[in-house]
């Protein structure tokens, strides 16, 4: 990164934009609503082939934000890095269903459920899927009809009165049984009881 052209751009995530930001980042802080600034200011003590720690503020409250750096201070989409950062003290855990999307939201500092959060969730296309609150185990389901999110990219967003969560949900990156060699098993009899267990945390095999 040439230091003397390089660029940062920051650009909080409005309420309502979570899809548009998720799904294209570049395109999203390549707007002129990104607030830019040269790179070099914020890691004054980097030099050639060494590293400079700096610091980065997301700007009045701003909680979610996308984050993006121009090596050439070029704001074209291609030539941008980025990252979506986030403070937030809600943590959300999802499943995809055949029938739609199980969220549970709880406190990141308390570990405890959070009631009362409006979960919303869009397709690949910014297409609004539906919203829930979440009850008093901190969790809401929202019914998706086909299974569509069982294929397709999607953005959850959970927002209390205080916080706010985002998250990408892409079944390329998702951890199934098949993934740890388990397998469906032969077809349930009518007499069989069916069960699934899920935690907050993802499947992990020692």
């Amino acid at each position: 990164i040439n230091l003397g052209q390089a660029q940062l751009r920051v650009r909080p995530i409005a309420p309502g934009e979570e899809a548009a930001a998720l799904l294209h980042p570049s395109i999203y802080v390549a707007s002129a609503n990104a607030r830019v600034s040269p790179l070099a200011s914020l890691a004054p003590l980097a030099r050639p082939n060494r590293w400079g720690r700096g610091d980065i503020a997301l700007g009045e409250g701003g909680t979610v934000a996308v984050v993006g750096v121009s090596a050439t201070g070029s704001s074209e989409p291609d030539m941008i890095t980025t990252a979506v950062v986030q403070q937030t003290d809600l943590g959300v855990s999802t499943v995809v269903t055949d029938d739609g999307i199980l969220a549970w939201v709880t406190s990141v500092s308390r570990a405890e459920p959070v009631a009362g959060v409006r979960v919303s969730a869009w397709n690949q296309t910014s297409t609004a899927l539906g919203e829930a609150t979440t009850d008093a185990s901190g969790v809401a389901f929202l019914r998706v009809a086909g299974g569509s999110a069982l294929f397709g990219t999607t953005v959850i967003a959970a927002a209390s009165a205080e916080d706010r969560a985002i998250l990408l949900l892409d079944p390329r990156q998702a951890v199934s049984g098949g993934a740890l060699g388990l397998s469906s098993g032969a077809e349930a009899r009518d007499s069989d009881v069916h069960a699934t267990v899920m935690t907050d945390r993802g499947i992990y095999r020692p």
